[in-house]
């Protein structure tokens, strides 16, 4: 019986996933400033999104400038990264 070949890859897990992204980007953003050590805080919040819970998450994420006091409507916030796609059924 021959092996599955799609078997043999390698998936690595989110938190992997998430401390190659952040080691990258820490070392980029301390280049661009001119600084070293530490950049981001120690947090664990990187979470897989449930099944069904993905327009809340994306809403709630969104509507943090609002709760913050800096704009009245998330479309506002200059770094929103919504596509219009995804906006549009907001």
């Amino acid at each position: 019986m021959e092996e599955d070949p799609f078997s043999l890859l390698h998936h690595p897990s989110l938190s992997k996933i998430m401390h190659s992204l952040k080691g990258r980007s820490a070392r980029e953003c301390n280049l661009i400033l001119n600084r070293s050590g530490q950049f981001w805080e120690h947090e664990s919040f990187d979470h897989v999104i449930r099944p069904g819970k993905f327009d809340k998450t994306v809403r709630y994420v969104l509507n943090n400038p609002v709760k913050a006091g800096l704009v009245n409507d998330w479309r506002q916030w200059p770094w929103n990264y919504c596509r219009r796609e995804l906006s549009d059924k907001l």
